[in-house]
């Protein structure tokens, strides 16, 4: 189950102190959740956005590798012109170096 899941199936009136409601056993102690690396873990797990611990929001980059030269590419996810780059990207199966733009991207082509 999500933690967003639990928060709604709790329906408690401290939904949202819910990680302080969950109790793991760590080397024989019980530990509130939130005192763990566990959900640390599950919140930096997905991609796209996140809040940080201060609320702004950031993004992850995500990298291809070339299939002519075996490099892996960075590819930047903060505009939505970006992100939709890396999905085509993505959905090409023989995605070459060479098929990027060279003047945006700062390395050279394979």
């Amino acid at each position: 189950m999500s933690p967003a899941a639990f928060e709604k199936h709790s329906g408690r009136e401290t939904a949202r102190k819910w990680k302080n409601n969950v109790w793991v056993i760590v080397n024989g102690e019980k530990v509130p959740l939130s005192k763990t690396v566990l959900l640390k873990y599950y919140n930096q797990s997905s991609n796209g956005s996140h809040r940080s611990q201060n609320g702004r929001v950031f993004h992850r980059d995500e990298f291809l590798r070339c299939s002519k030269c075996n490099k892996e590419r960075r590819f930047r996810l903060r505009t939505k012109e970006e992100c939709r780059v890396h999905h085509d990207y993505v959905a090409n199966v023989s995605w070459k170096c060479a098929d990027l733009p060279f003047d945006k991207y700062a390395f050279s082509p394979c």
